[in-house]
């Protein structure tokens, strides 16, 4: 009957729900993994670097935020495909609790003693 259904969508073909068919068989075959990842600032100021403290040695950069987020989601898919492989454990940190930014003021003239 679902069939039955999408056949009557506009632009529909028999190909779509093939294609539909096999997406949804993959996403049933597929473990997913969540990692947090830190993006910073680079030192000399151009770019960003990120890495993710549950796997070490696993990093990338990139010129903008964006680019530096999609680049270390490619090397941490690489880098679990790689450890799979080997059939090595996947780790996984308890979640971050919080992360925060704070500031610390300090008078201009600091009188020593």
């Amino acid at each position: 009957m679902l069939v039955a259904f999408f056949l009557f969508l506009p632009g529909f073909t028999l190909t779509n729900f093939a294609l539909y068919a096999t997406i949804i068989v993959e996403a049933k075959d597929m473990k997913y993994y969540t990692f947090e990842i830190v993006i910073e600032k680079e030192d000399d100021g151009q770019g960003y670097y990120a890495y993710s403290p549950t796997l070490p040695g696993c990093f990338s950069n990139g010129p903008t935020i964006e680019d530096c987020r999609r680049n270390i989601r490619e090397a941490i898919e690489l880098h679990i495909e790689s450890l799979a492989k080997r059939s090595q454990e996947i780790p996984q940190a308890e979640k971050l609790v919080h992360v925060e930014e704070i500031s610390i003021g300090l008078p201009l003239q600091l009188k020593s003693s």
